[in-house]
Parts: structure tokens; C-alpha cells; sequence
């Protein structure tokens, strides 16, 4: 029994999140890339009821710990662990308080040390909308790149037996 890759292709996940609004982007991207990772994780494991319970449809481990697995299965290097780190702050920094938006302080600081990503013309945005810009595309770009990486990943025929 496979995990699979998410159930929408990448490219429907995209155009659903042409109708969002700058919120719910960055949250719908973190658990869509929670979704990959757990399930490109989940391929390399035994098919056993451990694996299923840590990493199966139903696994609640939030993002960074999911990257620090993918990490350590060689499925993403250490610039994409960093970046996933930074995307999950500002995720959570986003989720935990109704008030944070993309004008805060914080979550500006936060998403101009995000070295992943480089938008021509960033300089020149006014700061809530470079903040907003830099979150998304490194959330579209790691959800097109993972989902690409993942598709071709075998699931493991080692039933640990």
C-alpha cells in the first residue's frame, strides 16, 4: 500500500491557489508541501504498521519535522531544509496570530533572510508586498520542485522481514 503523492496533481494545486487570498496561499502551500514530504518519506520506509502510523495518510508531524526526515533520507538538501524551516516560522507566525499580516515587523525580517529565492525587481516593491512575494514563490517553487523530485521515487519492496 502506496502513501502516494497528494491526491491533486501540482498544477491543480496552483490554480486553486489563484482564488486565495495572500493568508491562506502561505497556509495552503505549507500543508501541501507537508503532504509531499510525508509521502516521499513514507515511500522510502518498510511498509510496516510503524511506518504507517508515523508517516502514513493520517500522520500529524508538522513541517519541519518532516523536512528534517526528508533531510535525512538525502530526499532535500540542507538549502531546502533551511528554507522550510523559514517557510514553517512564517507559516506559523501567520496561523497563531489573526493580527499578522504581511506589514509585520517580524515576518518581513523573516522572509528577507530567506536566501532560497530571488525576485527581479524585489527592491523595489514596498515591504508587505515583497515579504508576501518572497513567501510565495518560495512556497510555489518548493511545491513544483518536491512534487516533480518525488513522482519518481519507488516505493521500498523491503518488507523488513
Amino acid at each position: 500500500m502506496s502513501a502516494g503523492l497528494p491526491e491533486h496533481n501540482v498544477e491543480g494545486f496552483l490554480t486553486r491557489l489563484n482564488g486565495e487570498s495572500p493568508r491562506s496561499r502561505i497556509l495552503l502551500q505549507s500543508g501541501f508541501l507537508e503532504e509531499l514530504l510525508r509521502s516521499a518519506v513514507f515511500r522510502r520506509l518498510c511498509n510496516n504498521t510503524s511506518s504507517i502510523e508515523l508517516f502514513g495518510k493520517q500522520s500529524s508531524l508538522g513541517l519541519v519535522v518532516l523536512a528534517k526526515y526528508a533531510h535525512a533520507l538525502g530526499l532535500i538538501g540542507q538549502a531546502e531544509l533551511d528554507a522550510l524551516k523559514k517557510f514553517a516560522k512564517a507559516r506559523n507566525m501567520i496561523v497563531h496570530s489573526w493580527q499578522t499580516d504581511f506589514t509585520d515587523t517580524a515576518l518581513n525580517k523573516l522572509a528577507d533572510t530567506i536566501q532560497f529565492v530571488v525576485i527581479k525587481g524585489e527592491k523595489d516593491l514596498p515591504p508587505h508586498q515583497r515579504c508576501f512575494a518572497r513567501l510565495d514563490y518560495l512556497g510555489i517553487y518548493l511545491a513544483e520542485e518536491f512534487f516533480n523530485r518525488f513522482k519518481s521515487i519507488p516505493d521500498t519492496t523491503y518488507d523488513g522481514g
